[in-house]
């Protein structure tokens, strides 16, 4: 018999929590979801060259990323990275080596697999896009000096020390 009281007791200690709530508006898709592929810890190693790409899954509008580039023991290149849908449609925005501001590449294709943004009016490059192929990640970018390619791996972050 107690155990039945506990129970009704808990059941309207549950309604009266929940009696003067507003009604919760179902959430729409992300309208970043099409693009979860590219989320993730991806690495490419050449010779002594290691780049890395570091992406979260989409959430709010966003995907935030970072990119780095060690070479020979050393951090040559790094960036602070996001793809975010807006008024003004989705975009690849960078911050090469953390500059402000940062350039925007409006998304001109993609499909289930792969993306291209495309900003004609940037210097160098024109043009940034992704193919994922099961655990592997392209990324291509290219404009005037030429197309500069990367075949990532899934990966997992080392452990901190």
């Amino acid at each position: 018999m107690t155990r039945r009281l506990a129970w009704i007791l808990l059941g309207l200690s549950g309604m009266a929590c929940h009696a003067g709530a507003p009604a919760v508006e179902p959430r729409s898709e992300d309208p970043l979801q099409d693009l979860a592929w590219i989320a993730g810890d991806w690495t490419s190693v050449d010779a002594d060259t290691t780049s890395e790409e570091h992406w979260t899954a989409p959430a709010g509008g966003t995907m935030l990323g970072t990119s780095r580039t060690v070479a020979s023991g050393r951090t040559v290149f790094f960036e602070y990275l996001r793809i975010e849908a807006d008024e003004q449609g989705i975009a690849y925005v960078a911050s090469p080596l953390g500059r402000c501001p940062p350039t925007r590449f409006p998304m001109v294709a993609h499909d289930a697999g792969s993306v291209r943004f495309e900003n004609p009016e940037h210097d160098d490059p024109k043009s940034i896009a992704y193919r994922r192929d099961g655990d592997t990640l392209t990324a291509e970018v290219e404009g005037p000096s030429g197309r500069r390619t990367w075949r990532y791996q899934n990966s997992i972050a080392s452990p901190r020390k």
